[in-house]
């Protein structure tokens, strides 16, 4: 079978496991050379600690592929810049970013303490930001090349105490539109890939964090219309859309946001069908907007969230 990606030389951020893990061996199986970056810590097979990093680029080796560790961190401008030097140093080049590192820190907005919200806006968007600042200029110097973030959906369908994640993966879908109209001149196609619910720890410590598990599976059952519980997809599931970009073929397209639902692939609009009202006389009344408001927003669709007054 050819590889598509010979000679190409990829970046992948949180490949220490998961999802991030599966991107590096897809990408190796086409010929890729991989920076596998990743901050976490894993255990080889003499039960020695090394970094999870090293323990896939290891496996990737053993495969008859190339692949270095990284172990910079995304978060930091500087430390970002170092990935991205990593694959210079190593493979002479960088055509391809996958910036898939994250984290999760589980609390009510109400309730977050300071350093979780900047932890988890540190590592999505602050860290997608710093990966694409320091790729896009090596891809440049090459003609071209692809970028990959890893984004997500809220469908509409509110996800307990994932506030900061959720505000995150916003910020990534701005920066990933950006970026695909600012670099495409430069020959660099820039893709979100939204995974669904997918076996990871990150969904594990979502799922084990939840107060009221029983009622959350209930209300996802029925907002999707799901006769079951989905069983989560394997993080393999995920990476093909994302190769299929890295190819000649799938270059053209930029500015995209792809949905995965188990093996399914779906497409993510960013537009929809707006429905105004206008005030009766040229100007709102309170009382007005009193007596229209809820109706409109029901026949709108809008999702009903209810408040209970603790005012006097």
């Amino acid at each position: 079978m050819s590889k598509r990606l010979d000679g190409k030389v990829a970046v992948v951020t949180g490949a220490g496991r998961g999802i991030g893990r599966a991107y590096a061996h897809a990408l190796a199986a086409e010929g890729a050379k991989i920076v596998v970056n990743d901050l976490g810590a894993a255990v080889d097979g003499s039960g020695r600690e090394e970094s999870s990093a090293a323990a896939v680029a290891r496996e990737i080796v053993a495969g008859g592929g190339q692949a270095v560790a990284d172990t910079h961190s995304v978060a930091d401008f500087d430390s970002a810049e170092m990935i991205m030097q990593t694959a210079v140093s190593a493979f002479g080049r960088l055509d391809i970013l996958v910036a898939n590192a994250g984290n999760i820190r589980m609390a009510a907005l109400h309730e977050s303490s300071r350093g979780d919200w900047q932890d988890v806006m540190a590592v999505h968007a602050d860290g997608t930001f710093n990966c694409v600042r320091h790729a896009a200029p090596l891809m440049r110097e090459n003609g071209g090349g692809t970028i990959i973030t890893t984004g997500d959906l809220a469908q509409g369908f509110y996800y307990p105490k994932l506030g900061s994640y959720r505000a995150a993966k916003a910020a990534i879908l701005v920066v990933t539109l950006y970026a695909a109209h600012e670099l495409s001149q430069f020959g660099i196609n820039v893709n979100s890939v939204f995974p669904g619910t997918t076996s990871t720890r990150m969904a594990e410590a979502f799922f084990d964090g939840l107060d009221d598990k029983e009622s959350f599976y209930a209300d996802a059952k029925e907002h999707f219309q799901a006769d079951s519980e989905a069983a989560a997809a394997e993080p393999e599931t995920v990476p093909p859309i994302g190769v299929y970009l890295c190819t000649d073929e799938g270059r053209p397209i930029t500015g995209r946001s792809f949905v995965m639902d188990g093996p399914d692939i779906g497409l993510c609009t960013t537009t929809s069908d707006l429905s105004f009202i206008a005030p009766s006389t040229g100007t709102w009344t309170t009382e007005e907007l009193i007596a229209r408001i809820p109706e409109w927003l029901t026949s709108a669709g809008a999702p009903a969230v209810a408040a209970t007054s603790t005012h006097n």
